[in-house]
C-alpha cells in the first residue's frame, strides 16, 4: 500500500529534482568539494532506483524517459553509480515489455 502512495506522489519525479546541480555549478569542473555532493546525491537517486525496480508498481515510472536520462547520465559521469545504473537496466530490462523504451 506504502508503495502505491509513493507512486501516487510522484516519488520518484521528485527524487529526480533533488539530484539536479545547484544553479551555477558545473559537474564537468575540476571536482570540487559541490560537486562531491552532487555525485553522492545522484549515487544515493540511483541506488534508491535500483532498489525501487523490485517492484512492477514503480516500472513505469523508472522507465520514463527522465529517470531514463538520469540513469544515462549517473552511468557516464558518476564513476561511483555504474555497476548499480547498470544492474538496474538489466532489472528494466528483464521485462520484455520494457525493452521497448531502451
Amino acid at each position: 500500500e506504502a508503495r502505491e502512495k509513493l507512486v501516487l506522489l510522484d516519488f520518484v519525479g521528485s527524487m529526480m529534482v533533488l539530484t539536479m546541480p545547484k544553479e551555477g555549478l558545473d559537474l564537468e569542473d575540476d571536482g570540487g568539494h559541490d560537486g562531491a555532493e552532487e555525485f553522492g546525491f545522484q549515487l544515493l537517486a540511483a541506488e534508491t532506483i535500483l532498489e525501487m525496480a523490485d517492484y512492477p508498481e514503480f516500472m513505469p515510472s523508472l522507465c520514463s524517459t527522465s529517470v531514463l536520462n538520469f540513469l544515462c547520465i549517473a552511468l557516464n559521469q558518476v564513476p561511483a553509480a555504474v555497476e548499480t545504473v547498470t544492474h538496474t537496466f538489466v532489472k528494466i530490462s528483464s521485462d520484455p515489455q520494457n525493452l521497448q523504451v531502451f
